[in-house]
């Protein structure tokens, strides 16, 4: 048998799960149960001057037993490009992921990180980065543009995905 249920349906069930399970979700006012933070530790990314190496890494965790090594590493001249939803190294299961995307109007760009826990749910958490964050820098063929933001920083808005 196979059931359809809403989005709404499917996030209330998985919160549920997490409560049953003793899973990583974090009292919020009110009583609504929302997943804990995703910690984010040595977030680096930046372009190589005088090449068309760009680099991605960072360290994602949600409490001290989901933990992964994220990184990526494209191709493009002195502009940092979009990350497609890449997995992260971890030891053990659950998987992680994440993208980078640049705005389109120059307001900076998104980290979006998931957790996938087969035995819970799927977690999506964002961090927007804003353009004064990504700064360009040199001359010439040396021109390189880089994170200069916070290198450690929680995602707090972690929400149930489907």
């Amino acid at each position: 048998m196979k059931f359809s249920v809403s989005n709404n349906a499917a996030a209330a069930a998985a919160a549920a799960f997490f409560l049953l399970a003793g899973g990583p979700l974090a009292s919020a006012q009110g009583g609504v149960m929302q997943p804990a933070p995703f910690e984010i530790t040595g977030f680096f990314a930046g372009t190589v001057p005088h090449s068309s190496q760009n680099y991605y890494t960072f360290t994602a965790s949600q409490g001290p037993d989901k933990t992964a090594n994220c990184s990526a590493n494209l191709l493009s001249y002195q502009h940092m490009a979009d990350v497609p939803v890449t997995a992260c190294a971890s030891a053990q299961p659950p998987q992680w992921s994440f993208n980078f995307t640049r705005a389109t109007d120059g307001a900076g760009a998104l980290l979006k990180v998931w957790l996938n826990d087969d035995k819970v749910a799927r977690l999506e958490g964002d961090h927007h980065i804003p353009a004064d964050q990504i700064v360009t820098s040199g001359v010439g063929t040396g021109i390189k543009e880089e994170y200069t933001g916070p290198h450690d920083f929680v995602i707090t808005d972690v929400k149930v995905v489907a």
